[in-house]
């Protein structure tokens, strides 16, 4: 996963997996999700970040995630 931000555009973009992007599909006027061609979510743009989170906010990124399962 990869988080990327474009200051001029205030655009924020979740990179979920790589792929070959194949169509988009707006959730509602600042989202957008990226799907390839399997219907897989590629990743998620989010316009007009700045006005839906606070500017130190962007750059904080919290993880949570259960333990590993040990094998």
């Amino acid at each position: 996963m990869e988080i990327s931000f474009d200051s001029g555009s205030d655009v924020l973009y979740i990179s979920l997996k790589k792929g070959r992007f194949s169509k988009a599909r707006r959730l509602d006027k600042e989202t957008i999700l990226d799907y390839d061609s399997a219907g897989s979510i590629l990743g998620m743009e989010l316009i007009n970040v700045s006005n839906r989170m606070h500017a130190e906010d962007i750059f904080r990124v919290a993880i949570s995630m259960p333990p590993y399962p040990a094998n």
